[in-house]
């Protein structure tokens, strides 16, 4: 019992220590939280508009009244620009390829902060795709 408490302890403080290294002192550094999330340009509310304005209903997936909702995850850098976004929950090809590419159109973010510094941050978003709701 003793050595499997020790053995626990033990693995506890070496998942803390990397966790503390992953985001510490390197300049690449990506964090999975911050102390101030990334925030796109005028809030939530332009984010919507920016997303039905730019968004087009891949023509195959009219068709095949295929709908859903995709997620999409992406780096948010120390600027603000949109990187390395890719489908963490995908829909369909033509539906994943759209919402990235509207993504990767996007204009620079508010960056994520951490101590009041900019910071290299993860940030997920669904993007619901009904064929009401966006242009064909």
């Amino acid at each position: 019992m003793k050595k499997t408490l020790t053995l626990l302890i033990v693995f506890i403080a070496v998942c803390t220590y990397r966790a503390k290294a992953q985001n510490t002192g390197r300049a690449d550094s990506v964090y999975s939280m911050a102390d101030v999330i990334p925030e796109f340009p005028g809030g939530e509310r332009q984010f919507s508009s920016f997303l039905v304005k730019n968004m087009r209903y891949p023509a195959s997936c009219l068709k095949r009244g295929i709908k859903g909702t995709v997620f999409v995850k992406m780096i948010i850098e120390k600027d603000g620009a949109v990187k390395y976004a890719y489908c963490v929950r995908s829909v369909d090809a033509d539906i994943d390829n759209e919402a990235i590419r509207v993504l990767k159109l996007s204009p620079k973010w508010k960056p994520g902060t951490v101590g009041g510094k900019p910071v290299r941050v993860y940030y997920t978003v669904p993007i619901s795709f009904t064929p009401t709701a966006i242009k064909q």
